[in-house]
């Protein structure tokens, strides 16, 4: 009987380390791709902002990526669209400081 116990147990043991371990796999890699929009949101927002006349589509896009994948936190603060707006304006520099925050 305690063999059956302990079999029961550890199969247990092992479908909660695969559920979390699967769990922790997609919110890595959720954080990486989170990640790798702000820096593409960040690279189109300087360049719009080294050439203010420049087509900002790309910018565009690249902010409406960064807030389809956001967290909620980062979606509730505001900063992307803060980071959009105020390219080509006087406060570009603490608003670019800020995203990072």
């Amino acid at each position: 009987m305690a063999a059956v116990v302990t079999v029961v147990a550890a199969a247990i043991g092992l479908i909660i380390g695969w559920f979390v371990s699967g769990y922790q796999k997609v919110t890595e890699k959720l954080t990486e791709e989170r990640r790798s929009i702000y820096l593409t949101l960040l690279q189109k927002a300087d360049e719009a902002n080294e050439n203010p006349q420049a087509d900002r589509t790309a910018l565009e896009r690249a902010a409406n990526d960064a807030e389809f994948i956001c967290s909620k936190q980062m979606m509730n603060s505001g900063r992307i669209r803060k980071l959009l707006n105020a390219v080509d304006s006087e406060s570009w520099k603490n608003e670019r400081k800020r995203f990072f925050t």
